[in-house]
């Protein structure tokens, strides 16, 4: 290592000895003497992704909605997750995993700490091989506020306009009465008029 530098850290590259990648980093001792180390560039790519992928779950876990979020690997075991203790679980429910290895994604509602759970379980491709499931979960007691929400002001839309409605029909309804006694009666006497008296 010619550099005067303490430390150096290269990009991947092909080894000198071998055809494989590899990333080298480099150590002055106190000596003069340096260490030199190699990681082979798969084992590097695969430590990297686990970063990308929690970046990834930790960023959809900070949706409003979303309770807890969690990558499922090939292996079924959980790799990546908004809860940290759920990190190593496997995924156990025979029915999910035939569905999500079948391709299909599916769902279901489970107790947890005495509330409901609605998960969603989603395979995920790349390349268009299997690479895992995404599970996203979302409390019961969050939608079912959100549904009654929505519901109350879907009612109070829904009275305003009938109340809307009713006051146009009353407004309306007493010029109407009026003409119809003109229609029908003397406008002087109050007295039913030839029209009055010729229907059936």
């Amino acid at each position: 290592m010619i550099s005067r530098l303490d430390s150096l850290v290269e990009d991947i590259r092909r080894g000198s000895e071998s055809d494989r990648c590899y990333t080298y980093a480099y150590m002055h001792l106190d000596d003069g003497r340096f260490v030199q180390l190699g990681i082979a560039a798969d084992f590097v790519q695969s430590f990297l992704s686990s970063f990308e992928l929690q970046r990834t779950v930790d960023e959809i876990g900070s949706f409003h909605l979303v309770d807890h979020v969690c990558f499922v690997g090939t292996d079924l075991t959980v790799i990546a997750s908004s809860r940290p203790d759920h990190i190593g679980m496997d995924l156990t429910d025979p029915a999910m995993r035939e569905a999500v290895l079948g391709g299909q994604s599916c769902s279901r509602v489970n107790r947890e700490n005495g509330a409901e759970i609605y998960d969603i379980y989603v395979p995920v491709y790349l390349d268009g091989a299997f690479a895992g499931i995404l599970l996203v979960g979302t409390s019961m007691g969050t939608t079912a506020a959100a549904v009654r929400t929505t519901t109350l002001w879907v009612f109070a839309g829904t009275s305003f306009v009938c109340l809307i409605f009713v006051y146009t029909m009353f407004a309306n309804f007493r010029p109407n009465q009026q003409l119809v006694h003109l229609a029908y009666h003397h406008s002087r006497t109050g007295l039913p008029n030839k029209v009055y008296l010729e229907e059936p």
